[in-house]
């Protein structure tokens, strides 16, 4: 297979039903990364997971390297054009609908358990068995983009919950805990016509011989496949644009609001819509996730936590390699850990070169 795959009419008419109905009656619609506002919580599956924890620089933000590089491109965009990044520009809107492989709203199990998906998402690695985990919705509005990044990595022990999201992305791009990684395959279907709205899909080739990035604009009922984990990816900018985007940066949320409306609310006056939009004005992706096992064996040493990953020896690992490659002199260069976690993101994980 290659990198990055695009298949077209995948989902039958009952299945793109059963998903606009979900994606109408979801409570809200949240900015990454941060809550839902009270009155409005589905329930929480229960999130099983093993005993190891590790705490390591908590005043970081869970995505702190995909903070630094926004950082860096708006430091950039600066340098080239003389303006910095509208506030708001790249908080796009999230609706998780499973959660650790259990619904957290009525409709998704259909498309938990598709069988298309499954059969597709066995041709991202060398596997024979699939266990989806996590379905979620990505809504972006007019005027925001999703700069490259990959996403969150899993690994027998350490999973999302258990370290903080910037250190599993690390791990994954470091190379030195391949035989705790659980291959993760990601199909994102587009069950809406967005022809010329922008809002792209770009990613980066990883092969020496393909261009810097190509750029897909994946029909109406297409799916894109690939393993997110690894290959950097980006949303282009959406057409149009909104003066509302600080407002999403500070918390402000979508909910549905009848006969394909959608209103835009503040955390603190939910009462009093902000604006309101047409379905065709947003970017509605749905994202499905599985972990890909070769065999038997592999998906039972996951499922009994037979072969754990030591998370204590994670950040030990990690500094060693910053030693070997002359970026460490001493154990730590005498850092905190917030320095030192910086150093670990600016190191170890590949972000492209601002500008490609």
């Amino acid at each position: 297979m290659l990198e990055v795959e695009v298949f077209d009419d995948v989902f039958r008419p009952d299945e793109l039903d059963e998903i606009h109905q979900v994606r109408r009656s979801f409570p809200a619609y949240i900015p990454s990364g941060r809550k839902m506002p009270k009155g409005r919580r589905p329930p929480h599956p229960a999130r099983p997971l093993t005993t190891q924890q590790l705490e390591f620089a908590p005043q970081l933000g869970g995505r702190a390297d995909v903070g630094r590089y926004v950082r860096r491109l708006s430091q950039h965009m600066f340098n080239s054009t003389g303006e910095r990044e509208a506030l708001g520009h790249t908080s796009y809107l999230r609706g998780n609908y499973v959660i650790r492989g259990q619904p957290v709203i009525d409709g998704m199990e259909g498309f938990l358990h598709n069988d298309r998906l499954a059969d597709l998402a066995l041709g991202v690695y060398d596997a024979d068995r699939v266990v989806p985990y996590a379905v979620y919705a990505n809504v972006f509005l007019p005027g925001q983009v999703l700069h490259p990044h990959t996403d969150i990595p899993a690994f027998r022990g350490a999973e999302l919950g258990q370290l903080p999201s910037w250190l599993l992305v690390a791990m994954h791009h470091s190379g030195l805990f391949e035989q705790w990684r659980l291959p993760v395959a990601t199909v994102i279907g587009h069950p809406t016509s967005r022809e010329g709205a922008g809002g792209e899909f770009s990613y980066y080739p990883q092969s020496k011989a393909a261009p810097a990035t190509v750029t897909l604009d994946p029909p109406f009922n297409s799916v894109v496949i690939l393993d997110a984990d690894t290959i950097f990816h980006r949303v282009d900018q959406v057409a149009g644009e909104t003066s509302l985007l600080p407002e999403v940066q500070r918390g402000a949320f979508l909910v549905p609001a009848g006969a394909d409306l959608w209103q835009l609310h503040q955390q603190d006056r939910a009462d009093s819509p902000l604006a309101t939009f047409s379905s065709d004005e947003l970017r509605f992706t749905i994202s499905w996730k599985a972990y890909c096992f070769a065999g038997e064996a592999a998906q039972r040493r996951w499922a009994e936590h037979t072969d754990d990953l030591a998370i204590d020896d994670v950040i030990p690992t990690l500094t060693e390699l910053l030693r070997d490659r002359g970026v460490l002199a001493g154990s730590d260069d005498g850092l905190d850990e917030g320095e030192l976690a910086a150093v670990i993101i600016d190191e170890l994980i590949p972000f492209p070169p601002p500008g490609t």
